[in-house]
């Protein structure tokens, strides 16, 4: 799904995280990064905003409150498949 303005504000719960298509095999592959950051199946995330070039998300812990902000690229965005 690709992440859009009106996402913002929304809670998901993370699916997958996609390889690129075609896989280049890249060092560092960017799925193992974003899984380094916590952005990991299962996990629940909120969209907070998108401003300069930039999606700012949080990652929520069980009861719901934010336990990390991150800044994704459109690029590192389009990798994140929600429930």
């Amino acid at each position: 799904m690709p992440f859009e303005r009106q996402n913002i504000g929304k809670t998901y719960e993370i699916g997958e995280i996609l390889k690129g298509v075609p896989c280049m095999r890249c060092q560092p592959c960017m799925k193992l990064r974003l899984m380094e950051m916590g952005f990991n199946p299962g996990e629940k995330i909120q969209i907070e905003s998108h401003q300069n070039g930039l999606w700012l998300v949080n990652i929520l812990t069980e009861t719901g409150k934010p336990s990390a902000k991150i800044a994704l690229r459109d690029e590192e965005m389009e990798r994140v498949c929600v429930l």
